[in-house]
C-alpha cells in the first residue's frame, strides 16, 4: 500500500491513513491529537490532511512506502491566462469544483465520460494523494497545442 504525503509551502501534510500508520495510532488517538493541538487538519481538494514534520516523514520512510508530492511544484506547471492558440474542451456535467492555490479542479472519478482516462495525458491535470484531478480554466506550460477545460456548454 502506498502512503501519501504532500508538501504545501513549507509545511508537510499526510493523508489520514498515512498519519495513522506513521504514528501507529487509531481514530481515537488521532482525535485526541487534534483536540490537544498536537496536529492540525486541513481540507484540500475534498480530502482531509493532517500536519506533520519532515523529521517524522524521514523516520517512517524506512518502514512505509511513502510518496511525497510538492503541491507548489504541481501548481507551477499551469498558466492562468491561456494563450490564443489554446483549444477549449467543454465538460457538460454538474461536477463539484475544488480550489487549491487559486486554481480550480474537478475530480476525474466524478466524471461520467468513459474516455476520460485517455484524455488525461493531454488535459491539464495533477495527481493529488493518489487521486486524479483536472484543472479548469488553465492550461499546461510549454505545450505546443494547449488545452483548456471549461465546465458547461459551448456558446
Amino acid at each position: 500500500m502506498t502512503f501519501y504525503t504532500i508538501k504545501l509551502g513549507t509545511r508537510y501534510y499526510m493523508s489520514r491513513a498515512t498519519f495513522k500508520a506513521a504514528y501507529t495510532i487509531g481514530d481515537a488517538e488521532l482525535y485526541c491529537m487534534i483536540a490537544d493541538k498536537e496536529t492540525t487538519q486541513f481540507m484540500a481538494l475534498g480530502i482531509c490532511v493532517y500536519e506533520t514534520t519532515e523529521r517524522v516523514i524521514d523516520l517512517v520512510r524506512a518502514r512505509l512506502d511513502i510518496e511525497l508530492s510538492d503541491v507548489d511544484e504541481m501548481l507551477n506547471q499551469f498558466l492562468s491566462v491561456p494563450p490564443d492558440n489554446a483549444v477549449e474542451v467543454f465538460i457538460n456535467e454538474h461536477l463539484r469544483v475544488y480550489s487549491l492555490g487559486g486554481i480550480e479542479f474537478v475530480r476525474v472519478m466524478d466524471m461520467k465520460d468513459g474516455g476520460k482516462y485517455r484524455l488525461l495525458k493531454k488535459l491539464p491535470s495533477i495527481t493529488y494523494l493518489g487521486k486524479r484531478y483536472i484543472a479548469v480554466n488553465v492550461c499546461k506550460k510549454g505545450v505546443k497545442q494547449p488545452l483548456v477545460v471549461r465546465i458547461g456548454k459551448k456558446n
